[in-house]
């Protein structure tokens, strides 16, 4: 997988618990890809959002267009749904692709 850059800072915000949840939302990207999550639509077309509804915690993912097997996480973490779609709106919008961050390379501490 990999990650835009900002998503570290989304994972610093959680608490112990939060990041728990979205550890094992990555840990099913990373073994069921694009077969999970909503299709999102509107500017977010291409775009799937994996949903943790009771802790108000979401990850924004899509497909890599260049790999069938690498998913890029845009957002992750405790935001409410207007917040979360501007948020990964602004990202995709602003930033270099040549940055993203491998997962073995994101602090996730």
């Amino acid at each position: 997988m990999q990650f835009f850059p900002e998503v570290a800072e989304d994972l610093a915000a959680l608490d112990h618990s939060q990041i728990i949840l979205i550890d094992k939302g990555f840990l099913k990207l990373k073994h069921q890809g694009w077969n999970i999550g909503k299709p999102l639509v509107g500017d977010l077309v291409g775009f799937n959002e994996l949903k943790y509804r009771k802790a108000g915690l979401r990850i924004i993912f899509r497909r890599q267009r260049n790999s069938l097997q690498v998913v890029e996480v845009v957002v992750a973490g405790r935001r409410k749904d207007s917040e979360v779609f501007r948020l990964a709106n602004y990202r995709i919008h602003n930033t270099n692709e040549d940055n993203l961050v491998d997962e073995r390379d994101l602090d996730m501490k």
